[in-house]
């Protein structure tokens, strides 16, 4: 069973897409309101995955990102951004960002799992 930390400010957002990972697919899902408690928790939970929300208070997404990437602990959990800034998958800005993969908000609960599946190669359920 998969273990994923949902970054996002939105708690409706959080609370929708733990429900459904957690109905679809029986993945334990984390939820992290901030950048900072985001950090907290992929250090002390070590996440198989990370749903990174890029317009966050305080710490934006991008700088909780590049502490992911630049923290040991962290460094090697795949991140899939998962946002409305960015309308279409971008492969180029992915691959400059070091992320798994874009997911542009709102998206169907089973296109989202379809999607990660996809993006992190596990197994769909």
């Amino acid at each position: 069973m998969y273990k994923v930390l949902i970054i996002d400010d939105n708690s409706d957002v959080c609370l929708c897409v733990q429900d459904s990972l957690a109905t679809l697919t029986g993945w334990e899902t984390l939820i992290a309101c901030s950048g900072k408690d985001g950090l907290v928790l992929a250090q002390k939970e070590q996440p198989d995955a990370i749903l990174l929300d890029l317009a966050l208070p305080g710490i934006e997404g991008r700088i909780v990102l590049q502490y992911l990437r630049n923290h040991p602990d962290t460094q090697s959990i795949p991140v899939i951004l998962f946002t409305g800034l960015i309308a279409e998958p971008d492969p180029q800005l992915s691959h400059e960002l070091s992320v798994s993969g874009i997911i542009a908000k709102p998206v169907e609960a089973t296109q989202l799992v379809r999607q990660m599946c996809n993006l992190l190669s596990w197994g769909e359920h």
